[in-house]
């Protein structure tokens, strides 16, 4: 499930009423993307994600203020976002199966019997919630990682699923206008001990080639065991927005040809999928391994 929180205060004049606001913003999101949306509207985001819960599918749920407390009252406690099935059973056995019952019981005695961390549900229970609607957190890295079918030592093998990895970070990287400054490369024995080794670049980069020779040499040096890898993973991290403009030793035309080359790909590859264009060193070995999986999103800030 995905979902978003938006602060309608002070728009009324440019979205109109808050209905009227809800019902463009899921025609909106149906024709951009072919999706339905359930959009909840009332004064607090708790009450407001319940509410969207309340409309699906593709409803819209209005709660005016003051309201809140009656809306909520005939809901099972498991509508509280954070309550689930070992707690909800918990307050089922205190008398409370709706919301409304909670408030007929003591914050104390919800401390007692869930611990001291849920004397919240108190004030969840009259829609009460001030946590403000909050941009997102700045992006901190982005980082893929493959399991092998097989534990290997196939060091070709190991290089392509690398490379793979680094173009798929480096694409996230281009779709949020980011660069990196650092590399980390990790690895994982077939005995499951973890290695991770990380470099950082002379300049920021959101180039597969750049990223992908300097994992390669992080690589080198971090497997240093005779043992077969079960896994292998990179992560970019130091990121920062913009585009870098590198001194002219480094921003010489071949550098201009592989942002141009990263470019094109990512055009082939959103329109025809991942797998319409490889690097040609990595075919012969990804070829051959039909089993492994799809690079996963791996310790990241933000997945791209």
């Amino acid at each position: 499930m995905e979902e978003a929180f938006l602060d309608l205060t002070g728009c009324r004049s440019l979205l109109g009423p808050p209905l009227s606001a809800a019902d463009r913003i899921r025609a909106e999101i149906r024709r951009e993307l072919g999706l339905d949306a359930s959009i909840g509207v009332a004064a607090n985001k708790l009450v407001a994600r319940i509410a969207s819960a309340r409309a699906k599918p593709r409803g819209i749920c209005l709660v005016l203020p003051g309201g809140e407390e009656a809306f909520l009252s005939p809901l099972p406690v498991r509508a509280i976002p954070g309550v689930g099935p070992r707690a909800g059973e918990r307050l089922r056995l205190l008398g409370a199966a709706t919301i409304g019952d909670l408030g007929r019981i003591d914050a104390r005695v919800f401390s007692a019997a869930l611990g001291p961390g849920w004397a919240w549900l108190a004030v969840a229970a009259r829609g009460e919630d001030d946590d403000p609607v909050t941009p997102p957190a700045a992006q901190k890295s982005v980082g893929r990682e493959v399991t092998f079918p097989e534990d290997t030592l196939d060091r070709g093998l190991i290089l392509a699923e690398l490379g793979a990895l680094a173009g798929s970070a480096c694409r996230a990287l281009r779709r949020e206008g980011l660069q990196a400054r650092t590399v980390t490369v990790k690895l994982r024995y077939a005995d499951f001990q973890t290695v991770t080794r990380s470099a950082a670049l002379g300049e920021p980069t959101d180039l597969d080639g750049e990223v992908h020779a300097a994992a390669r040499g992080i690589l080198e040096g971090a497997w240093t065991r005779r043992l077969k890898l079960r896994l292998v993973g990179v992560r970019l991290s130091n990121l920062t927005g913009g585009e870098w403009q590198p001194g002219l030793p480094l921003g010489g035309p071949d550098r201009g040809r592989h942002k141009r080359l990263c470019a094109a790909a990512d055009r082939i590859r959103e329109r025809y999928g991942d797998g319409a264009i490889e690097r040609g060193a990595a075919l012969p070995w990804r070829n051959r391994t039909p089993g492994a999986r799809e690079g996963r999103p791996w310790d990241t800030g933000f997945q791209g």
